[in-house]
C-alpha cells in the first residue's frame, strides 16, 4: 500500500474507533469517504503481488468454492476449535461466545475462514502472510469496550455472511 492509502486506512479505523466507543449515534460513520481510493490501492497491491491476467472467477466464486470444499486454512487441533470454524458464515447457530472463549481472537479466525480461501484462488493469489497481518491489525484496533468489541466484529461478521447465504445473493 502507498504510504497516503495506508494513512487514510489509519484515519478511517480511527474515525471507526472513536464512533464505536465514544458517540451515543454509531451510524453517523461514514465509509464512503475512503473506499474509492482504498479499493484501488487493494487492487492496485493484488497486481503487484502477481495477477496480471484477467480474472476467470469472481470473488463470489471463489467464496462459494470454499463454502462447498470445506478448506478454511489452518485450524487449531481442538475439536470444539473445528466445530465452532466450520459454521462460521454458514451455520446462524454458531456460538460466537463459545468461538471467542476457545480462540481469545475470534475475529481474526472468523475473518481467516472467510478470507483466506481467496488465497487459494487462481484468480486473486491472496498472500496469507498479508492476510495474517491485516487480520491482527484489524483485532487489535478494537478496544475493550462492553459491546464494540472484537468479538461484536466477529459475531456481525458471521452473521452478515449467513444473512447472505440464507438470502442466496450468490445465485
Amino acid at each position: 500500500m502507498v504510504e497516503e492509502d495506508r494513512e487514510q486506512v489509519q484515519e478511517l479505523l480511527n474515525e471507526a474507533r472513536h464512533n464505536l466507543t465514544f458517540t451515543d449515534n454509531i451510524y453517523q460513520f461514514n465509509a464512503d469517504t475512503f473506499s474509492d481510493g482504498f479499493a484501488k490501492s487493494y487492487v492496485h497491491d493484488l497486481r503487484r503481488e502477481g495477477i496480471s491476467k484477467p480474472r476467470k472467477l469472481s470473488r463470489l466464486t471463489s467464496l462459494a468454492a470454499r463454502r462447498k470444499s470445506r478448506l478454511f486454512g489452518v485450524v487449531d487441533s481442538l475439536s470444539a476449535m473445528n466445530e465452532e470454524c466450520v459454521k462460521i458464515g454458514i451455520d446462524w447457530s454458531l456460538d460466537c461466545l463459545l468461538l471467542g472463549k476457545i480462540s481469545r481472537r475470534p475475529l481474526y479466525e472468523v475473518g481467516y475462514a472467510i478470507l483466506s480461501p481467496f488465497s487459494l484462488s487462481p484468480d486473486i493469489q491472496l498472500n496469507k502472510d498479508v492476510l495474517n497481518a491485516f487480520l491482527n491489525e484489524v483485532s487489535n484496533c478494537y478496544e475493550d469496550n462492553p459491546y464494540h468489541n472484537a468479538l461484536h466484529g466477529a459475531t456481525v461478521c458471521h452473521m452478515t455472511l449467513c444473512l447472505l447465504e440464507m438470502l442466496r445473493v450468490r445465485e
